[in-house]
């Protein structure tokens, strides 16, 4: 999990709004700058609930799997599992 950086480090390259089973999901892709290198995370929101996975520095993986979250309608407490998954798939 991230840990809370500069937000003048932090951009939010798309954000989605999900309503799902009675709850108000909000999914963001996130890229933190660096000095040398920049880096991407995913962020799940559910009320004041939220998750944030760091993703590494690949955009078209990110993005991957940035839709695969949105797509599995991912909850904050199930991120970091999927995240996981994602990684051996």
């Amino acid at each position: 999990m991230k840990s809370s950086t500069n937000a003048q480090n932090r951009i939010t390259l798309h954000k989605e709004h999900v309503y799902f089973g009675g709850m108000n999901l909000t999914y963001q892709l996130v890229l933190e700058r660096g000095t040398e290198l920049h880096s991407f995370c995913i962020r799940v929101i559910k009320g004041s609930e939220i998750r944030e996975v760091d993703v590494g520095t690949d955009l078209s993986r990110a993005l991957s799997w940035y839709e695969a979250i949105v797509r599995g309608t991912v909850t904050p407490c199930t991120l970091e599992e999927v995240i996981r998954e994602l990684q051996y798939a």
